[in-house]
């Protein structure tokens, strides 16, 4: 049987793709859950008639359009089935990771306002909660009548903010729908493949993972919770299954490709998406040299983007540094600018900026940061850009380079940290007058965080241990650095601001 993709910008949501699928092949298995190398599952029309059920539940309680829905689910089958019943609903996808520390998770929960949050566990803070399963067991299995508005909000994701406090990007449906639709397209995915969700809930690229697979007629595969970051659990789950589509950060897919026997018993993958990190040429090579028979691409995307804007698909030899983040996907404009706010030439270092229809409507409850971050077009009366705060530049041939940042923002993990962010857990501590966070090469290879540190007068230098349990309570793991200094004092710029280009070595 041949299988449709969805190719036309904004064409088509999710749900409905899982709709078409469950009609066509409604007995296929769909969803998998994995638990020691065991799964439970469900076949497509299970699948939509959960969502459904789930959808008629919201709807009886009042939930449509630009309501917010939070999530508290580990990854399981009710996660799937939960995530197309908002959609289906017409409502809005918050997730709460449930392995996120409590004072984050309030946080967004306060931030987010669900008017309704589904768990199966402990909430912070006394915000409305519904057990999981709940009544809707006893809804509908029909599909609701509720219409397709592709400018509503479809999901909230909050990401690290300057802050000091994570802010929430509110993108609408038809921005993820045209990413998804790419993603269906570019890969060809269909009924033979087997994809492994795996990404943190509280990252968007968990999205694409959850949804391409079922949006295609393949099967969709659920790590086991907390074991996502696991190289040998994850070759386990690649053997198991025979999973042909895997998204790696580039510090992961390292220490899987050094699994022994990665070459045999990840042989199904075809496909190996990295983003979320810096790819670097010895990688890639190792990469080409493990898994022959798979491809690896490097894409770029901020989360105030949708997912992905640029794909590269990485040589199998004669890879050199850097490796391009590509060119533009269809729907989706890149420029370089200057500060003037000018168009670079080709090698000249600027701003990369993003236009078209994959931009979100801007951050939850922050108009100023809002209206900073997404300026008008200077060229397309109506129409906004995006500033990313990322340094790049086009090659001759017509790829983008990725450089850096303007600021100090990071990529730790796939996770997107502003240092200020921890810097400000950092100085919530009794001991520290001062802190500076900068990420900086680790031993292994791959980005580490590394705190500076002052002592205040309220007591002595703090054990590295201590510092990282006091973090642990506000921040995830990815945002705790892996090194602290402590020093007397900072060095300073002649204009009194601190030298963080002068800040030791932490090795010394």
């Amino acid at each position: 049987m041949s299988v449709d993709t969805p190719t036309r910008t904004g064409s088509r949501p999710a749900h409905r793709w899982v709709e078409q699928r469950a009609a066509e092949t409604p007995d296929a298995v769909a969803v998998l859950a994995d638990t020691d190398l065991t799964s439970v599952s469900l076949t497509y029309r299970e699948l939509d008639e959960s969502a459904n059920r789930i959808a008629h539940w919201l709807r009886a309680r009042g939930v449509g359009a630009e309501d917010r829905v939070g999530v508290h689910l580990d990854r399981g089958l009710d996660l799937v089935a939960v995530l197309l019943g908002i959609f289906k609903a017409g409502a809005v996808y918050v997730p709460l990771d449930p392995h996120l520390p409590a004072a984050r998770l309030a946080h967004v929960l306060a931030d987010s306002a669900p008017s309704v949050t589904l768990t199966e566990g402990d909430l912070p803070g006394a915000l409305p909660v519904e057990t999981v399963r709940a009544e809707w067991a006893s809804f509908p299995a029909t599909r609701p009548e509720v219409p397709y508005l592709g400018a509503t909000a479809a999901y909230v994701v909050y990401t690290s903010g300057s802050t000091g406090t994570p802010k929430g990007v509110v993108v609408p449906y038809e921005a993820l729908a045209t990413q998804l639709g790419w993603l269906c397209a570019r890969f060809g995915f269909g009924p033979a493949d087997v994809v492994l969700h795996k990404t943190p809930l509280a990252s968007d690229p968990s999205l694409w993972e959850l949804l391409v697979p079922v949006m295609s007629g393949g099967r969709l595969v659920l790590a086991e919770p907390l074991n996502h970051g696991d190289p040998a659990y994850l070759l386990d789950v690649h053997d198991h299954y025979g999973v042909t589509a895997c998204d790696f950060f580039p510090s992961l897919l390292r220490h899987f490709l050094a699994e022994p026997r990665a070459a045999e018993r990840a042989a199904a993958l075809r496909t190996v998406i990295c983003g979320g990190e810096e790819l670097n040429a010895e990688l890639a090579t190792r990469f080409a040299a493990v898994l022959p028979g798979a491809t690896l691409y490097n894409l770029y995307g901020p989360t105030e983007a949708t997912i992905a804007v640029t794909l590269h698909q990485v040589a199998a030899a004669g890879v050199t540094d850097p490796i391009p983040i590509g060119s533009p996907i269809p729907g989706t404009e890149i420029l370089v600018l200057d500060p003037a706010g000018a168009p670079c030439p080709a090698g000249v270092t600027g701003e990369l900026v993003i236009a078209g229809g994959q931009l979100a409507r801007g951050y939850q409850g922050r108009p100023a940061q809002t209206a900073e971050r997404f300026v008008p077009h200077p060229g397309r009366a109506g129409e906004r850009l995006y500033r990313t705060g990322d340094r790049a530049r086009w090659r001759p041939d017509g790829a983008l380079e990725f450089l850096g940042r303007l600021d100090h923002q990071v990529k730790i993990r796939g996770h997107r940290v502003e240092p200020a962010e921890v810097e400000a857990a950092l100085t919530a501590c009794p001991e520290v007058a001062q802190a500076v966070v900068l990420a900086q090469a680790a031993p292994g290879g791959g980005p580490r965080l590394v705190a500076y540190l002052t002592r205040s007068a309220a007591g002595p230098e703090l054990p590295a241990a201590a510092l990282r349990r006091a973090l642990a309570g506000q921040l995830p793991p990815a945002m705790i650095p892996a090194v602290f200094v402590w020093l007397d004092r900072f060095p300073l710029t002649a204009v009194g601001k601190i030298d963080r280009a002068a800040l030791p070595d932490p090795a010394g």
